[in-house]
């Protein structure tokens, strides 16, 4: 019985002692692009990503996914200001707003999430580029775990989960601004 307790307490040590120390090397901040290139002008992708009414036509995040979600919206219809409010069994509750917007290069905006009281702030950008006949839309999210041990090792799992929604969600708005 000494022996089973031991060695028990060896590995919850060792598992903590892990935990810690890969934490602790684990990058503070993180940040997760995707591109692609779509057949469409500016103004066309402009609409779609500076208006967050339209974001429900493209974004990984809609109540096709999550149909307990609520939306509200704020301030301008588009551009800088403009804000969506959402509550959400699922998804907790949370804004997105607008900072910066310009027709030839995209958006910047702040993405805030309350989840389970746990709280994030991210910021993400929509940018613009050309290429040839193309243009590129690259889209970025920049995250910050502090010297939140739980957050630096979430940050590994946020990364792969929101790099998969951001290219489903550039998929789709290829999809809808070049049929149109």
């Amino acid at each position: 019985m000494k022996k089973v307790f031991k060695w028990s307490v060896i590995v919850i040590a060792l598992v903590v002692a892990i935990f810690v120390v890969g934490g602790v090397m684990l990058p503070g901040s993180w940040t997760v692009s995707e591109s692609i290139a779509m057949s469409a002008s500016e103004d066309k992708v402009f609409e779609q990503v500076a208006n967050l009414r339209n974001w429900q036509n493209w974004s990984p995040w809609t109540k096709e996914k999550d149909p307990t979600q609520v939306y509200m919206y704020e301030g301008p219809e588009i551009g800088a200001g403009a804000k969506w409010l959402w509550t959400s069994e699922k998804m907790g509750k949370g804004y997105l707003v607008i900072k910066e917007a310009d027709m030839n290069s995209g958006i910047k905006y702040e993405l805030f999430i309350d989840m389970n009281n746990s709280q994030s702030t991210i910021n993400g950008a929509m940018n613009f580029s050309r290429e040839d006949d193309m243009l590129k839309v690259s889209w970025t999210d920049d995250g910050d775990a502090g010297n939140n041990l739980v957050k630096r090792w979430m940050s590994l799992f946020v990364k792969q989960m929101l790099s998969k929604e951001m290219k489903a969600g550039l998929e789709k708005l290829k999809a809808l601004v070049e049929i149109k």
